[in-house]
């Protein structure tokens, strides 16, 4: 089988894929901004696009495989299938949608000041447990999501509270301290540069639904355009500078970054990080070298939680085996690798996980974004649901039983601390959090009983699909 052909396949699904999310986007048939879109991207990023890559250099990194042009047709032919299951899943739906109404939530929307006290709230309590609670034996396993998922909620609370008041300084100076302390929270201790995407995509996920996804399609991306930007040199920066599973103070961040290399940061991130090529190496190695182990990837999901001193035949992660299966040397002793949602497939025997996969993902992200359909005002609803958004790019890359463990957990974590927090301000330090006087369906956020006006222009109506 020609390369070529595994290379036209590989584009050709990338294309298909994107000018779907594209039209039907511009459309408002499926949102733009939504987790199907988020996750397909995810698959464009570390399957077809780091397949491709590989197909057109030649370059295998760690993991080269015996058969190219066959083991990439191979992965092709998972891509191809698994992209079609998941959007047949994606449009019907099924029995999702009846499990979205359960999640709506009549709680009024915050004022602004009432907003932002809560976002701070958040933030400290999600600082106390990235910085102090994480020594803690056993309960510090926990503090990574939990404090994640509470700083992720804090950028989303205080850019729901800016965005329809950009021009405002005392509403923007709050805002923007939450928001960067939150980033920093993330950072310290951080291995890797999911949880700064997780913070940076709630901010703009918050902004987005507080008023500029009911300006139109063409100004929301306006506007979303310069803090992308922003963010992805960002993270270029840092990842040019990151060596894997080191973990660095918020100091030692910054200063490795003054000597980052962006262009290099930006060829890595286009890279992947190798997650094609991996794929291909486990779809190769199983049966033969290697025996299948049966849907691994929901059974490592499911024990996940459970700390491995209680468990110790606890399921390992396919990256940390991968490792010495593939004899991967000089490498630190916990390094480890993604090795690709298409790679699950192929290690946990693809003549079930192919079809299984793509249906539950094609499902999960249905349901995801049904939720945020029936509640499109509502930031009690939506902003929770943001705080996942990292993980659910990053599904696609693995490990994503890991992954889909810490989405559905931030996600949890994010909805009761938002009430919680709301719960103590109110009946321990007698704060009387206020709410908008606007009704549900009203787009523009009313600041209610602050004395801060809107500075923006009154927002369009959005049609919901």
């Amino acid at each position: 089988m020609s390369m070529n052909v595994n290379i036209l396949m590989c584009v050709g699904l990338a294309l298909i894929v994107a000018l779907t999310m594209i039209v039907q986007g511009s459309t408002r048939k499926t949102d733009l901004i939504s987790f199907r879109n988020f996750f397909l991207s995810g698959f464009i990023l570390f399957q077809l696009s780091s397949a491709t890559l590989t197909f057109v250099t030649g370059e295998w990194g760690d993991t080269p495989v015996a058969y190219p042009e066959r083991t990439g047709f191979v992965f092709s032919c998972f891509a191809l299938v698994f992209l079609t299951l998941f959007f047949i899943a994606y449009r019907r739906g099924w029995w999702v949608k009846r499990l979205a109404v359960r999640a709506q939530d009549d709680i009024p929307a915050p004022s602004p000041a009432s907003m932002l006290t809560i976002a701070f709230t958040c933030m400290v309590i999600g600082l106390l447990f990235r910085t102090v609670l994480i020594y803690v034996y056993l309960l510090g396993k926990l503090t990574d999501p939990i404090g994640n998922g509470l700083l992720a909620i804090a950028a989303a609370l205080a850019m729901w509270a800016w965005a329809p008041r950009l021009l405002n300084p005392l509403v923007a100076f709050f805002a923007v301290l939450i928001i960067i302390g939150s980033m920093l929270g993330v950072l310290q201790h951080s291995q890797g540069r999911r949880d700064l995407v997780g913070v940076l995509a709630a901010v703009a996920w918050g902004a987005y639904h507080a008023h500029w996804k009911h300006m139109g399609l063409k100004w929301s991306l306006l506007r979303l355009a310069p803090p992308t930007v922003a963010a992805l040199v960002l993270l270029a920066a840092i990842t040019s500078t990151r060596r894997s599973s080191e973990q660095r103070s918020v100091g030692k961040v910054f200063s490795d970054m003054a000597h980052a290399d962006l262009a290099n940061g930006f060829l890595q991130l286009a890279s992947g990080q190798e997650a094609g090529p991996i794929s291909m190496w486990l779809i190769e190695t199983r049966p033969g070298e290697f025996a299948y182990d049966h849907l691994h990837m929901l059974r490592y999901t499911v024990c996940a939680p459970i700390p491995r001193d209680w468990w110790k035949g606890k399921p390992s992660a396919i990256g940390f085996d991968l490792v010495k299966q593939a004899r991967i040397k000089n490498k630190a002793p916990e390094y480890n690798t993604g090795p690709g949602i298409l790679g699950h497939v192929g290690n946990d025997n693809p003549f079930i996980a192919l079809w299984m996969y793509p249906l539950l993902f094609g499902l999960l992200m249905r349901l995801l974004d049904e939720v945020v359909d029936r509640s499109p005002n509502n930031p009690f609803v939506i902003l929770p649901m943001g705080t996942c958004i990292g993980e659910i790019i990053a599904l696609a890359r693995g490990e994503t039983g890991l992954f889909l463990f810490r989405a559905i957990t931030t996600i949890v974590i994010a909805w009761v601390a938002m009430r919680v927090v709301v719960w103590l301000l109110r009946t321990v330090l007698g704060y009387a959090v206020r709410y908008d006087e606007s009704e549900a369906d009203e787009h523009t956020p009313d600041p209610g009983t602050d004395a801060w006006p809107d500075s923006d222009q009154p927002a369009e109506p959005l049609v919901i699909r």
